[in-house]
C-alpha cells in the first residue's frame, strides 16, 4: 500500500515536476531552469513560488502537499511573503546518502530525467546539506517537523506518512470546531 494524496482530501503538488515541465518548453526561462537543475542548484523562489501559488489557488482541497518544498530559507520566506502564510508541517524522509544514490540512479534508468545521474545527484546532496538542513532545523525548533524513516520498506514508509497526514486532517477538524490541538 502506498499512501498518496488520493487517499486524503489533498492536492499533491510537485514543484520539481512543475519546473521540469517549464524547462521542457525550451523558453528562455525554461532553459535557465534546465541549467539550474542540471547543476543541482535550487531554482529561485521568484520562479517556484508563483507556480505553486497558482496551483494552490486552483484547488479546492483543504490540504495541499507540496513535495520537496521549501528547499531553502529563501524559498520559505518567499512562500510566506507571497501567500501570507507558512507551511503547517514539514515532513522529512530520512535516508542515508548511499541508499538515496542507489535509488536515484536506479530511477534514472527508467525515468528519463536528465538530472538523475551520479554527478548531479552528488551536487544535490551538497545543496541539501548546505541549504535544506537549515530549513529542517527551523521547523524542528518550531515544533512543525515530522520525520519518517525513508530507508524502511515502502509499505512502512506509506503507513507512517498516512498517519502523519491523518493527524493533520484531525488537527484541521479540531481547529474548525474551535478546539486547538498541538503536535
Amino acid at each position: 500500500m502506498q499512501a498518496g494524496a488520493e487517499d486524503f482530501d489533498a492536492e499533491h503538488l510537485i514543484p520539481g515536476e512543475m519546473l521540469r515541465r517549464e524547462a521542457s518548453r525550451k523558453t528562455e526561462l525554461g532553459c535557465k531552469i534546465e541549467s539550474m537543475l542540471m547543476d543541482g542548484r535550487i531554482v529561485p523562489p521568484t520562479v517556484t513560488v508563483p507556480l505553486l501559488k497558482e496551483a494552490i489557488a486552483a484547488t479546492d482541497k483543504k490540504i495541499v502537499l507540496i513535495d520537496g518544498f521549501p528547499r531553502d530559507l529563501e524559498n520559505r520566506a518567499e512562500f510566506h511573503r507571497s501567500l501570507a502564510r507558512d507551511c503547517d508541517l514539514l515532513l522529512v524522509y530520512e535516508c542515508s546518502e548511499a541508499e538515496l544514490l542507489r535509488r536515484l540512479k536506479k530511477r534514472g534508468e527508467t525515468s528519463g530525467r536528465s538530472d538523475d545521474n551520479e554527478n548531479t545527484i552528488l551536487k544535490r546532496f551538497t545543496s541539501f546539506r548546505l541549504r535544506t538542513v537549515p530549513v529542517i532545523d527551523l521547523y524542528r525548533n518550531s515544533g512543525k517537523l515530522k520525520i519518517v524513516d525513508g530507508a524502511k520498506e515502502i509499505e512502512e514508509v506509506s503507513r507512517q506518512t498516512f498517519n502523519v497526514i491523518r493527524a493533520v486532517e484531525k488537527r484541521q477538524v479540531a481547529e474548525e470546531l474551535g478546539s486547538s490541538d498541538t503536535w
